[in-house]
């Protein structure tokens, strides 16, 4: 039950885990991933941490797809394709 709440990034766990070890030796490597959980713990529960948080977490495929697209405002997307030239006051020499 806590394992799915408190997965943590291989990739960070990995980071962590060669710091600690490489700062403080053996006691480091072990001590490592119990900083790291309390870290993301802060990091949940503090709005302005929640972007560490986010890093340190676990995301899966299936909620990066599910994530909403920004879509782009009609008055910025493009344009239809004009010609070089058709355009009043390009610059362009015919």
């Amino acid at each position: 039950m806590l394992g799915r709440r408190f997965a943590l990034n291989p990739v960070m766990i990995f980071i962590a885990l060669i710091t600690c070890a490489w700062l403080w030796g053996p006691i480091g490597a072990l001590l490592a991933i119990p900083i790291l959980m309390t870290v993301k713990v802060i990091g949940d529960r503090v709005p302005e941490l929640n972007p560490l948080s986010e890093l340190l977490g676990l995301h899966t495929v299936a909620e990066a797809a599910a994530a909403p697209v920004a879509q782009v405002p009609a008055s910025l997307a493009p344009g239809p394709i004009q010609e070089m030239g058709s355009a009043t006051g390009s610059g362009l020499v015919e």
